[in-house]
């Protein structure tokens, strides 16, 4: 007889939720040890159980050994007795019995489900009577397998598992809030929303590094009571009504539930299966944002009571403190006296310094002025041809008019300001354009080559810096 090669899938990936898990179990199946992995889908395990059946039957009828090679490469010691095998096969095949006459009603039932399933896609959690961690570790692996390798990273265990590991956390400011992930191969936009935004990578980084992602496949109503019996343990009831309230097209949805101190756990976002990328990484921000808000005031009001706690072991020292404290005191009431009086040397050091410095100025200004003075040439007389008349509107003086000869550079109109003791190092003229006369002007050109007018009124102000 030919030998019938069965091999069991490879095991689901793994995430950094997970502690490592060896679910494996073995089977003899006359004279070969059967070692299969646990499946990730149905359909595979619909595939393989099919297999190993028609594979036992064709044994007896024909008392031939059948070789089932597994994913490991030994292919075991060799068996003889059809008994252990039948029995290690009920044994992977979820523990129930068969009889004999059943196998061929089971191979007609499940080929039409492998078919149904064949006909459309896998979906991304199964009906039987998986665990908690099987059922999402077939969600993690399917939906990669759905959406690509770029996706949230989905808790792989129970909900009140991702409790603990969101919402009460042991390290108070370590804790995160919670994102329920709820799918619906019935909806309208049951790939839209995954591909592209669950899986955008913004949306998969953020929600990855700031969030605990919970995802269930609710769209058999068997899986959909279990989310809903777990909602109502953890204590997330508003969440369930929520969900009771949506219709198909509402679906996907991903919830977002904080803790706060008013009503311990809250609901606080919600992304829509129709809602843009730019949409749902506002709300997850606004979320994760609220949740540090809380974490930032009931860590203050933590704070708050573990000093009142250390002020009632304060007072309780205080009392051998007092006697420690007055001694204390006194010897730092003379170095505040000390200090004080350094403190007011100082300050006469600094006046004295100051006035020395602004009388030094006054000194340096007055020397200046009268240099100024000097070299100021004499004012033409009424008479004389080729002038300029200049009116000079002082800030805190009567204005003065002074005549120039147009042949004379534009320079004497800052000596004269300064010989009034408007220094041009503090002060500027402004003319009835409010522009700075000694800036845009060449200083050492006359007043026939800038062609300026016979008459003129100029604003000495001082200059802002």
């Amino acid at each position: 007889m030919p030998f019938t090669r069965l091999r069991a899938p490879p095991p689901p990936l793994r995430t950094e939720y997970e502690t490592h898990r060896s679910s494996r179990k073995s089977a003899v199946l006359d004279g070969t040890v059967f070692f299969a992995s646990l499946l990730p889908a149905r359909a595979a395990y619909l595939r393989f159980s099919q297999s190993v059946r028609g594979a036992q039957k064709m044994s007896h009828n024909n008392n031939d050994s059948i070789v089932v090679i597994s994913d490991d490469d030994g292919s075991g010691d060799e068996r003889n007795q059809m008994d252990d095998s039948v029995q290690a096969l009920d044994d992977f095949i979820d523990d129930e019995e068969y009889e004999d006459e059943d196998y061929d009603r089971m191979d007609e039932e499940e080929e039409n489900e492998v078919e149904a399933f064949d006909a459309d896609r896998l979906p991304l959690m199964f009906t039987g009577d998986e665990s908690f961690a099987e059922k999402t570790e077939n969600f993690n692996v399917i939906f990669e397998s759905r959406y690509g390798s770029t996706h949230p990273l989905f808790y792989p265990g129970p909900l009140s598992d991702a409790k603990r590991q969101s919402l009460a956390y042991p390290v108070f400011e370590e804790r995160r809030p919670l994102a329920i992930y709820v799918h619906n191969d019935n909806a309208q936009n049951r790939d839209r929303f995954p591909s592209d935004v669950l899986c955008n990578p913004l949306i998969a980084e953020y929600l990855s590094a700031n969030y605990v992602i919970f995802g269930w496949d609710a769209t058999q109503p068997s899986n959909k009571k279990i989310l809903w019996d777990s909602l109502t343990e953890e204590g997330f009831n508003y969440v369930r009504m929520t969900l009771d309230r949506c219709l198909k097209h509402h679906f996907p949805l991903l919830i977002l539930v904080i803790r706060t101190k008013e009503i311990g756990f809250k609901m606080a976002g919600l992304v829509y299966s129709n809602d843009s990328v730019e949409k749902a990484l506002r709300t997850l921000e606004f979320t994760a944002n609220e949740m540090q808000n809380f974490i930032r005031e009931e860590g203050a009001l933590r704070q708050e009571r573990a000093l009142r706690e250390n002020l009632r072991q304060q007072q309780m020292e205080e009392y051998e403190a007092s006697l420690r404290a007055d001694r204390e005191r006194h010897i730092s009431a003379e170095r505040e006296a000390e200090r004080e009086a350094q403190a007011k040397r100082e300050e006469q050091a600094k006046i004295a310094a100051a006035e020395a410095e602004e009388k030094r100025k006054e000194e340096e200004k007055q020397k200046r002025v009268e240099s100024q003075k000097a070299v100021l040439p004499a004012e033409p007389g009424p008479e004389e041809p080729q002038v300029v008349r200049v009116k000079f509107a002082f800030p805190d003086k009567q204005p003065s008019v002074r005549r120039f000869r147009k042949s004379e550079p534009l320079r004497l109109l800052a000596v004269f300001a300064e010989s009034h003791g408007y220094l041009m190092d503090e002060f500027q003229l402004i003319d009835y354009k409010m522009k700075n006369v000694t800036a845009i002007f060449d200083l050492e050109k006359t007043f026939e080559e800038v062609n300026w007018p016979s008459a003129e009124c100029l604003r000495v102000t001082k200059k802002l810096y």
